[in-house]
């Protein structure tokens, strides 16, 4: 079953599920990750490892961990793709969200609040950081933090899959959320924290040689409104799945792209 396409969500049930995609960066989730799964509500960890050079799990088997291993949290291993896309990796994703709430969430995000501040959230609307009022730049990269209605979240065909490069994918999501009729909400200052990085990890595994990440937004957001919006009927990318065991007991999906449907 194709979440985006069936219309019937039935399959959800009440919870909220986690969506987290990296490419070689484990390290941050060894500080963030404890504090979502100490979120009340967290029922279910979508970690995508977008074809990393050590395996995601490895790294956090290794990583000293409280609790762990959690049967909360599951891997989806992406082979074969050497390029990091966030529309792709973050999609897929949520086809294994199971819980009627999404909190979409970078690795280097700490939940400092708890999200039973902000829940349920209200009917016909969506929570997101927000670049335009953050008090500096670090906080600014909380922008693309998300907790929406899974169903909402896939009945606009979640993120725009032609977004290959940094910038803009996040806003693109927003306005087609808006687009729908749902309210645009903020989170609270202080509810989340970035840990800080370096600029060029925003842009590493991508070809876009030495572009300044602002000058890469502006050009995603000019080909977005020179291009049809985005849907869930749009030709977004097919997956083929297998399972791998892991140690203690766990199991694995390993995505290989199937290349023939396109």
């Amino acid at each position: 079953m194709n979440p985006f396409i069936n219309p019937d969500h039935s399959f959800l049930k009440d919870g909220i599920s986690v969506i987290c995609a990296v490419k070689n960066r484990g390290k941050p989730l060894t500080y963030s990750l404890p504090s979502w799964l100490q979120q009340p509500g967290i029922n279910q960890v979508i970690l995508i490892d977008w074809d990393s050079g050590i395996p995601l799990w490895e790294e956090l088997d290794n990583g000293d961990l409280p609790d762990w291993p959690d049967p909360r949290v599951m891997f989806v291993r992406a082979v074969n793709q050497p390029q990091w896309c966030l529309a792709k990796a973050f999609n897929l994703a949520a086809c294994f969200a199971r819980y009627r709430l999404l909190f979409k969430v970078d690795a280097d995000v700490v939940c400092v609040d708890q999200l039973t501040n902000i829940l349920p959230v209200p009917h016909q609307s969506f929570v997101t950081g927000d670049w335009r009022s953050a008090r500096n730049e670090n906080e600014a990269s909380l922008n693309g933090t998300m907790l929406a209605a899974t169903a909402d979240f896939l009945s606009v065909g979640g993120y725009d899959e032609r977004f290959l490069h940094y910038g803009w994918d996040d806003d693109d999501l927003y306005l087609r959320l808006q687009a729908q009729g749902l309210e645009h909400k903020k989170f609270t200052q202080n509810a989340l924290f970035h840990l800080p990085h370096s600029t060029g990890l925003r842009t590493i595994h991508q070809d876009v040689g030495n572009m300044d990440p602002r000058d890469l937004v502006q050009v995603a957001r000019k080909q977005a409104l020179d291009r049809t919006a985005w849907s869930r009927n749009s030709n977004r990318t097919a997956w083929q799945f297998e399972t791998q065991s892991l140690s203690g007991g766990r199991m694995t999906a390993i995505a290989r792209e199937n290349l023939t449907t396109h």
